[in-house]
């Protein structure tokens, strides 16, 4: 008796590891089809690069580095523009540079978008 408990213990647990594998694998399938997943760049999101065209979208959460890669801005364009002295930059999000400052989280965010909007514009012309 307790050896055929230990086969149907057994074979629900098997039943429910492959429900979660299939599961894994739909959703992994489901984002390489909708262009989240790139197999060739080892799983990397590309949702940011393809979404984020526009400096309104910034947001205090996204670090400097995030937005000069997502704007494909020069490295120094922040640090200059926005005439910063801290050591973490680029790897501090807009958040902790206004807190460490003591600056308004929503006006160093607005500051970057204008920056941000100013390099977009002289590029295009």
């Amino acid at each position: 008796m307790q050896k055929h408990l230990g086969r149907i213990a057994f074979v629900v647990l098997l039943i429910a590891f492959l429900v979660v594998v299939g599961w894994l694998t739909v959703r992994v399938v489901h984002l390489y089809r909708q262009g989240e997943l790139r197999p060739t760049g080892g799983f990397h999101r590309t949702h940011p690069r393809r979404t984020l065209t526009n400096p309104a979208q910034i947001q205090s959460w996204m670090t400097f580095s995030y937005i000069n890669t997502v704007f494909n801005l020069p490295a120094g364009y922040l640090v200059s523009t926005l005439k910063m002295q801290d050591a973490r930059y680029p790897d501090l999000t807009i958040r902790q540079y206004a807190r460490t400052h003591d600056l308004n989280e929503h006006d160093v965010t607005d500051t970057v978008e204008g920056s941000v909007s100013q390099y977009l514009q002289r590029a295009t012309k």
